[in-house]
């Protein structure tokens, strides 16, 4: 544990702390909103992340498949699916894959598997490279999150 507070920046805690309060945000803004049914596919429908971060997700889709801590870090199927079909349709890719909802579900499972290993299961990683993965996925998870954040307050407002 001392290692890792020790390698871990200011920046690292910064982006991990942010994304775990607006991905809470958006999972009790779902909630509270949509009282039945998968209430992330709901909120899906209402934004357009994969739009306006399609720079942050090519970086997130770029790295090897998210391993789930739950899933005996290996990749879950939903994961795979919803990352390679991000990959055809945003770095244009020939993926093969079996993931029929939305593109903005599909970032949906990947953010989801991102919290759950990062700020829910509190994972910390002190070698060299796990760190450096970490720190670009839980960077451009924070933005994203935040523009899904600013797209609901105006949607809220309107």
């Amino acid at each position: 544990m001392r290692e890792f507070q020790e390698k871990v920046s200011g920046e690292y805690r910064n982006y991990r702390d942010n994304f775990r309060d607006s991905y809470t945000y958006i999972e009790n803004y779902g909630r509270n909103k949509y009282k039945s049914g998968n209430y992330l596919d709901f909120v899906a429908k209402t934004t357009n992340a994969t739009e306006i971060c399609q720079n942050e997700i090519a970086e997130i889709i770029r790295l090897d498949y998210i391993k789930s801590n739950a899933n005996n870090f290996n990749v879950r199927p939903k994961v795979k699916n919803s990352t390679d079909f991000l990959r055809k349709e945003i770095l244009k890719k020939n993926e093969q894959h079996n993931y029929n909802k939305s593109l903005e579900r599909a970032l949906y499972e990947l953010l989801q598997t991102i919290r759950d290993n990062i700020t829910h299961y509190g994972k910390f990683e002190v070698s060299e490279n796990q760190y450096e993965r970490n720190f670009v996925l839980i960077k451009n998870a924070s933005i994203i999150a935040n523009n899904i954040v600013k797209q609901i307050e105006k949607l809220e407002k309107e």
